[in-house]
């Protein structure tokens, strides 16, 4: 990956092998922290959704298709199950069991981990940018594109949402293709 393949995504990827490789090699060598181990493979119910949404961008089917919007909702469901609970139970139990473990151990957990979440928190931000925040800013209204936009209905609510993002909001939340 890193000599055919060289962007920053492929550095992530080869990172992010490195240090969940090196804990699984502590887990398998001292035959210890196999429940541990099994948590942290929980992470990878969500990588299911990650890639048959890979699968769909490069089969180029619309981000606007029902099929891709029901992987959306999955995709992110389980990567807060499954990715963000996991990772922050896995902290939890690394921080309440770090005098029951070797120092070597828990300093190798713990950068591994603090690594793992920074990646997820990043890989979080990108979903949410290309699937959820892809609204554009709704053109600035002046008094008479207001007025017409305005009648017949409430100004609080046409204030509060501004017609493109309630449209599109309404159009994603009920699968209604324009």
């Amino acid at each position: 990956m890193a000599v055919n393949d060289r962007k920053s995504k492929t550095y992530e990827l080869i990172v992010h092998h490195f240090m969940v490789i090196s804990c699984f090699t502590v887990s398998m060598t001292q035959h210890r922290y196999a429940g541990y181990t099994l948590m942290a493979l929980l992470v990878e119910v969500n990588s299911v959704f990650l890639h048959v949404r890979q699968l769909m961008i490069m089969g180029k089917i619309s981000k606007n298709a029902a099929v891709y919007r029901i992987n959306n909702s999955f995709n992110l469901g389980t990567f807060v199950v499954f990715r963000v609970l996991t990772l922050g139970w896995m902290t939890r139990w690394l921080l309440q069991h770090r005098s029951d473990l070797a120092t070597s151990h828990f300093y190798i957990a713990g950068i591994s981990l603090a690594v793992i979440m920074a990646m997820n928190t990043i890989l979080l931000q990108r979903l949410l940018n290309a699937d959820y925040r892809q609204c554009q800013k709704p053109p600035v209204n002046d008094e008479h594109n207001l007025k017409k936009e305005t009648k017949g209905k409430s100004l609080a609510v046409v204030l509060a949402i501004p017609g493109e993002i309630r449209t599109k909001f309404f159009q994603y939340v009920f699968l209604v293709v324009p």
